[in-house]
């Protein structure tokens, strides 16, 4: 068969009818990407395929997810800019659908726009040692989401709360269409994501119902010292409050921490077992503060220097958040030259700032000494580790978080020896990642206490 007859059907009545053929696909494509902008772009680890793309694009970038124009930043001094220089431009939260249903309208500390200061200010005040769980010395592997309700809601521990949690982290960074692209909305309701929202909402305001009537109880026990929803029922006489004040703030204490304590702790002691000499160094310090004192207590913390070194550098290689909850401009400012327009939503990736070669040498490799004589700290001063965030947004719960986290890693590196089971090591050791808003270790972690 020739050339000529095997294009034949390139003549001039078929290319006439491929024309407006290619001009529908093209304006279908078109269409299509104005519709998903750039989520196209990213892949199931979200932080991952925008520090993939801010090596090609920049450390600032302007993508669009679906209809919500969105900000990228990815380096220290843009995050001190966005967070500290242009904070006010930048201190609200774009209204997506699970967190305004939470949060009971953005009530709670995380995404208030006005009533943050009140709420915040009372929960760094109050002294965090407090709010520790005193079981949490004998129970230091138990660190996962009842000690959090315990310590929180001062014993109202309720069996099935546990599988609600899990829920809520699960709505938390579950695809909504109303989110991205406002005109499919009604496939959240026609395939159920928004139902199944609900009903988690009112199983959260249940228990939050029972937790805040017995607080209320005249008949409760008087305890010791007041817990977390003593502090809030206090701050709600004083402020004139609602109950869905109350309500919003234990989402955003509770669930936040339910699974970013356990995760940072798991991600430490991942990496000490692939690194015998910082494990034997951490535990050594350890051993020699506590000395026979057989249980680790809230006075030994500012001790363990070295510790402290080790999750620094936890949190920088496995930030609890890599990408911090979004913020959302309230009026039209400039970064770098750039206009940015109001409602834009700002994104910013502290796993890339954490391994960014121009703050870090080696940034792979987990190397505590690297803060040794270092002012460097996750407090929110120093934008080249920003694991909490920063500014007015910053963590509300971050003290308390850090100081659950070292008592419980003290108390593993004290109590216990730690080693590969049979058959794993270092080599074979899977470090990947799992997505969501905490990024969890993919794999469990299964070593063996001796």
């Amino acid at each position: 068969m020739s050339l000529f007859t095997s294009l034949s059907w390139l003549s001039l009545p078929h290319t006439i009818l491929l024309v407006p053929i290619m001009v529908f696909t093209t304006l279908i494509i078109f269409k299509r990407s104005r519709i998903i902008g750039n989520m196209h772009q990213l892949g199931v680890l979200s932080h991952n395929s925008l520090s993939s793309l801010s090596k090609t694009y920049g450390l600032l970038m302007h993508l669009r997810l679906g209809s919500v124009p969105t900000l990228i930043i990815s380096s220290a001094e843009l995050a001190r800019e966005v967070m500290k220089y242009q904070d006010l431009n930048f201190c609200s939260r774009p209204p997506f659908l699970s967190q305004k249903r939470l949060s009971y309208n953005f009530l709670d500390i995380g995404f208030a726009p006005a009533l943050w200061r009140i709420l915040e200010g009372d929960a760094q005040e109050e002294d965090p040692v407090v709010w520790v769980h005193k079981g949490l010395h004998l129970q230091a592997t138990s660190f996962v989401g009842k000690l959090l309700v315990k310590c929180y809601i001062g014993g109202a521990e309720k069996s099935d709360f546990h599988k609600v949690l899990e829920e809520t982290e699960a709505m938390s960074v579950a695809f909504f269409f109303s989110n991205f692209i406002l005109q499919l909305g009604w496939i959240d309701k026609l395939t159920g994501p928004r139902a199944r929202l609900e009903k988690n909402f009112f199983d959260l305001d249940a228990f939050y119902e029972r937790v805040i009537d017995e607080h209320l109880d005249p008949k409760r026990p008087r305890l010791e010292h007041q817990d977390f929803v003593d502090v809030l029922i206090q701050v709600q006489n004083d402020h004139n409050l609602t109950r869905d004040h109350i309500k919003g703030v234990l989402m955003n204490i509770l669930v936040a921490g339910r699974s970013t304590d356990s995760t940072t702790i798991v991600w430490a002691m991942s990496e000490l077992i692939r690194s015998p000499r910082v494990k034997k160094k951490a535990q050594e310090e350890v051993r020699r503060v506590i000395g026979n004192k057989n249980k680790v207590e809230e006075s030994d913390l500012a001790q363990l220097q070295y510790l402290k070194l080790v999750l620094k550098e936890t949190l920088r290689l496995h930030s609890r958040t890599p990408l911090l909850i979004p913020r959302e401009t309230i009026r039209h400012c400039m970064i770098n030259g750039y206009d940015i327009l109001p409602k834009t939503s700002v994104l910013v990736n502290t796993r890339e700032i954490g391994r960014n070669t121009e703050c870090w040498g080696n940034p792979d490799e987990f190397i505590p000494e690297r803060f040794e004589n270092s002012e460097v700290d996750y407090k929110g001063s120093h934008f080249e580790l920003i694991p909490f965030g920063a500014g007015r947004r910053i963590c509300p719960r971050m003290t308390f978080g850090m100081v659950t986290v070292e008592l419980t890693m003290a108390n593993l590196l004290y109590y216990f020896n730690w080693k590969f089971p049979s058959g794993a090591n270092k080599k074979n050791m899977d470090m990947s990642e799992a997505p969501g808003i905490t990024v969890h270790k993919k794999s469990d972690l299964l070593l063996v206490a001796t």
